[in-house]
């Protein structure tokens, strides 16, 4: 037998939905918080919640709020219910949850130190809760421009891509001078982007290999593929066939890695993608194919791009 919400004023029943939401209690507590944060609440607890937790970037004082308000919301009103029907002597006091609730908001943001920013709609809720606002300060903008190899090494660029779970790789070699030496692009069928890192650095390596170049610095902007080929992590199960494969090209080859930014690696990206759309192997004419030259040359003459930091 349904039993009824003890919550409400008028002899409801009591069920999920409606002692956490639509109850007479529920309903008090939620309009307070969707007020301040201008949030409407949905048809069940799921939809509720995800409506506050995809509000706020990752890492931002507004995520942690909108992440902490509806779970504890869900708290107290059960335990409000529970006082109510097993304490003789528990007053009832709805403002009382509002009143915990903003009262631990307060205290875990004093500790909170955000890494990312809030929006500005953000700032006057939280000022209504007597919180004050923290933010990371804004980082300024990066200048990156393409990475010369040292002398009497070639460089190699490398970069995966994967797309509705088809997998591509290309790379470009050049020289210290950043001139075309070579390009390829391949079509690895089905896989994921650390597969796609994977074997495209196992294809340049091959490429330089047949060239006859010994000296190489490989240039990647996967931080996993900088970490497996040093060893500082292990490798996942499914790809430790290509790291054999990548283990024994090393022997016979001087090789250098770093990690450099995205904006640093835009010909091997072109060439990822190159895969991806003609799903096949190849390589592109360097004087015919006028994006990809375009992004050579750039390299090639240090023209900067600008890589905006998160915040």
């Amino acid at each position: 037998m349904v039993s009824k919400c003890i919550c409400c004023t008028s002899a409801s029943q009591e069920s999920t939905i409606h002692l956490f939401l639509k109850g007479t209690l529920a309903t008090y507590v939620w309009s307070h918080f969707n007020l301040m944060f201008d949030i409407c609440s949905g048809g069940d607890i799921n939809q509720t919640l995800e409506l506050w937790f995809q509000r706020g970037k990752k890492g931002s004082m507004e995520q942690l709020i909108c992440t902490f308000i509806p779970l504890m919301i869900l708290w107290e009103i059960w335990r409000e219910r529970c006082s109510r029907k097993y304490e003789e002597k528990h007053q009832w006091q709805a403002c009382s949850l509002i009143f915990r609730i903003r009262f631990w908001i307060i205290r875990i943001c004093e500790s909170f130190n955000p890494t990312r920013r809030s929006s500005a709609e953000f700032l006057k809720s939280i000022g209504a809760m007597g919180i004050r606002h923290k933010d990371p300060p804004i980082q300024a903008p990066k200048i990156i421009c393409w990475h010369s190899p040292p002398r009497n090494f070639a460089a190699l660029n490398v970069d995966g891509a994967c797309q509705d779970g088809m997998a591509a790789g290309g790379g470009v070699i050049r020289n210290a001078y950043g001139l075309h030496i070579a390009n390829f692009f391949s079509f690895y069928e089905e896989g994921t982007n650390n597969l796609a890192e994977t074997r495209a650095l196992l294809d340049g390596l091959a490429m330089c290999e047949e060239l006859g170049i010994e000296l190489v610095q490989v240039q990647t902007d996967s931080m996993l593929v900088v970490k497996w080929f040093l060893n500082l992590i292990e490798i996942p199960w499914h790809l430790r066939l290509w790291w054999r494969k990548i283990k024994t090209l090393t022997r016979c080859l001087s090789i250098q890695i770093i990690h450099i930014y995205r904006e640093g690696n835009y010909a091997a990206d072109y060439l990822s993608k190159k895969g991806i759309t003609i799903a096949s192997n190849g390589a592109v004419n360097y004087n015919m194919d006028i994006k990809f030259k375009q992004l050579m040359v750039a390299d090639e003459h240090k023209i900067p791009y600008i890589r905006h930091c998160k915040n």
